[in-house]
């Protein structure tokens, strides 16, 4: 299948189940897929959907995607939950292929990033220690 015909399918998908926005992102979006890629996706939920219901959702939504695509090899994200680097790489990097209301997914996107922005010395504190443990034989090694 390709991109068009892809992002079409998930459009309509996106449309009919009521979610507010959906992104391509990995492999598919970066136009890098192999046969052994998988289809990485990431919604974006509606405000009324219960923090505890995001497991059974995403279950539903990987079966009905896989049904949908016709392959197994669907990995879905969901953005209301996801860690400030993922929903940055997904923002910066994937491809919106559906928004239902631009102000409601310019206002995650805005959140999403200042999470990043906000986390990011982290991010690059955690990077630099794991390089400098790498660098000096001890990668996972407790000490």
């Amino acid at each position: 299948m390709d991109l068009g015909d892809l992002e079409r399918k998930l459009c309509r998908y996106a449309r009919e189940k009521g979610i507010e926005a959906l992104y391509l992102f990995g492999s598919t979006a970066s136009g890098k897929r192999t046969p052994l890629s998988d289809v990485d996706i990431a919604v974006l939920l509606p405000e009324d959907v219960p923090e505890d219901r995001y497991l059974e959702r995403r279950l539903e939504m990987i079966a009905e995607l896989s049904d949908l695509l016709k392959t197994d090899e669907i990995d879905l994200v969901i953005l209301n939950r996801a860690p400030p680097l993922l929903a940055h790489r997904v923002i910066t990097r994937g491809k919106l292929v559906f928004a239902r209301d631009d102000i409601r997914r310019t206002r995650f996107e805005a959140r999403a990033l200042q999470e990043y922005l906000d986390t990011k010395p982290l991010y690059e504190l955690e990077s630099r220690y794991m390089r400098e443990r790498i660098k000096e034989g001890r990668f996972g090694d407790r000490s």
